[in-house]
C-alpha cells in the first residue's frame, strides 16, 4: 500500500510569445510487474493572458491536486488489457473454468474483445465504455447470449 502524501506541485510559465502556465506533480502508478512507481505528470493550465496572476494559477493547480491530496485517489495500473489476458487470464484463470466455457471465452477474446480493448489500460475500461460496445454488438445482430458472455468476460473475469 502506498503512503498518502500531500503535495503542492510545481508551477511555472513556458513559452516566449504565447506564455502559458504549466503545472507539475508526482503521481503513483502501478507497473505491470506490480511495483509502485512515482512518475512526473505535467499539464498546461492555460495562457498567462487568461490566468493573469500566479495566485489564480496556483488555485487551479490546487483544485487539480485536491483528489490526489485527499487520499481518495489510488494508484492506477498501467497494464493493458491485452497484456492482462496473455499474462494472467489465459494461464491462470481460464484453465479453472469448464471446457465449454474455456472454448467460448477464448473465441470471444480473440474475435471481439482483443481487437477492441487490447491497448486500453485496465483502469480505463469502465462500464460507461463497455455498454456502448455491447449495444453495438446487439445492433450488429449478435445474440443476446453472446453479448451476455462478452459482458461477463469483461466485467467479471473469473
Amino acid at each position: 500500500m502506498v503512503r498518502c502524501r500531500y503535495q503542492d506541485g510545481y508551477l511555472f510559465t513556458r513559452g516566449k510569445k504565447r506564455k502559458m502556465w504549466v503545472a507539475r506533480w508526482r503521481e503513483d502508478v502501478i507497473q505491470p510487474d506490480g511495483t509502485v512507481e512515482r512518475i512526473l505528470r505535467s499539464e498546461v493550465l492555460g495562457l498567462v493572458s487568461g490566468i493573469p496572476s500566479r495566485r489564480d494559477a496556483r488555485i487551479l493547480l490546487q483544485s487539480r491536486l485536491a483528489t490526489l491530496n485527499s487520499g481518495q485517489r489510488r494508484a492506477q495500473a498501467t497494464m493493458s488489457f491485452g497484456a492482462f489476458v496473455t499474462e494472467h487470464f489465459e494461464p491462470v484463470a481460464l484453465p479453472t473454468l469448464k471446457p465449454a466455457t474455456q472454448e467460448i471465452y477464448s473465441f470471444l477474446l480473440r474475435k471481439h474483445l482483443l481487437p477492441r480493448f487490447r491497448d486500453c489500460r485496465l483502469c480505463d475500461i469502465t462500464r460507461a465504455e463497455v455498454q456502448p460496445f455491447l449495444i453495438g454488438k446487439l445492433k450488429n445482430g449478435y445474440a443476446w447470449e453472446t453479448t451476455h458472455h462478452l459482458r461477463s468476460l469483461l466485467l467479471n473475469p473469473a
